[in-house]
């Protein structure tokens, strides 16, 4: 008779703990690694050069930015067409005053120090951003608001970078993850990477108060320009009274039969759009050289048939 003393359930239960303990104590190592790493990681892209251009972030543009704001209350209208936003800022401070010109803003009320102490102060937030000594110093940092754009396009570009350091921190801590397949790890730096790129592209879901406020001020834009055409130009005044011009984001298409003049047609608009409204211009053609585009279009400023290939004739250089 077997006198083996078979386990009773308390013991296997004993068992498996023990043999599982090991594995999630190294679980939690490895967990702890990737957290280590990843700091390392944020630690050497924030020094990875000494010069201001190494940095995540640039606070001299983000006062830049709110000093124009300051100075000019039309250089908001233009930051907000650019698409700042207040979580683009990497100082709190800068944050929290940028937010509090917003509400300003929506308020339709000026935006200067005397009404921004005031609704930080209504907010409780006056301290938190330095007291009124930081917005009168914000004010008198710049003597013109020229450069305001190229501060809005570093503040963003910077922020950018953060989140691109985030995404390439996630990577390195799911590197360390030992329940993690290598394929399954590509796939989420894939995705992490690509809603860097998809929210630099659209800022992710934006508000409809946004996009109003954003509708509206591109309506006054126009209203002062007091143009005819809200787009570009294309050079013929009926399609441009049915198109009111070329649009941001739009795509264009030009179809008909072949020798019905698409070729000739967009080159006199591409011409036109470059020389006459001095707008960068890149043509590109699947069926005809650099040269023939080049004589078409020297032929047509010149208003010569394309059919003199040869040498023009003396009147032509008249």
């Amino acid at each position: 008779m077997d006198q083996t003393k078979k386990p009773d359930q308390g013991e296997q239960e004993r068992a498996a703990a023990a043999v599982q303990a090991p594995a999630v104590a190294v679980g939690e190592l490895l967990d702890e690694a990737g957290q280590r790493a990843r700091e390392a990681l944020e630690e050497v892209a924030a020094k990875a050069l000494p010069s201001p251009k190494g940095r995540l972030h640039s606070h001299e543009a983000e006062r830049g930015v709110l000093c124009a704001i300051l100075l000019d209350s039309e250089q908001y209208e233009e930051a907000v067409l650019q698409g700042l936003m207040a979580q683009d800022f990497h100082h709190p401070a800068h944050a929290m005053i940028f937010e509090a010109m917003v509400q300003l803003y929506q308020a339709h009320q000026p935006i200067d120090v005397v009404t921004l102490t005031q609704r930080l102060t209504d907010q409780g937030k006056l301290d938190a951003v330095g007291g009124q000594g930081v917005l009168l110093q914000l004010e008198s940092l710049l003597a013109t608001t020229a450069h305001a754009p190229a501060y809005v396009k570093l503040v963003q570009d910077k922020a950018i970078l953060r989140k691109l350091v985030r995404a390439a921190s996630d990577i390195v801590r799911w590197s360390f993850r030992p329940d993690k397949e290598a394929v399954l790890v590509i796939d989420q730096a894939e995705q992490a990477i690509l809603s860097v790129r998809r929210e630099t592209a659209s800022k992710g879901i934006v508000p409809i108060h946004d996009l109003a406020v954003q509708a509206l001020l591109h309506y006054e834009k126009l209203h002062k320009k007091e143009a005819m055409v809200a787009g570009i130009p294309s050079g013929f005044a009926d399609l441009d009274r049915l198109t009111c011009g070329f649009q941001k984001g739009e795509l264009t298409i030009i179809a008909a039969r072949p020798s019905m003049g698409k070729t000739a047609f967009t080159l006199n608009i591409a011409s036109h759009v470059a020389m006459r409204k001095q707008v960068p211009v890149a043509f590109f053609s699947l069926e005809m050289s650099a040269e023939q585009l080049m004589h078409r279009l020297m032929g047509s400023e010149a208003r010569l048939g394309f059919g003199v290939v040869g040498p023009w004739p003396g009147a032509a250089w008249g």
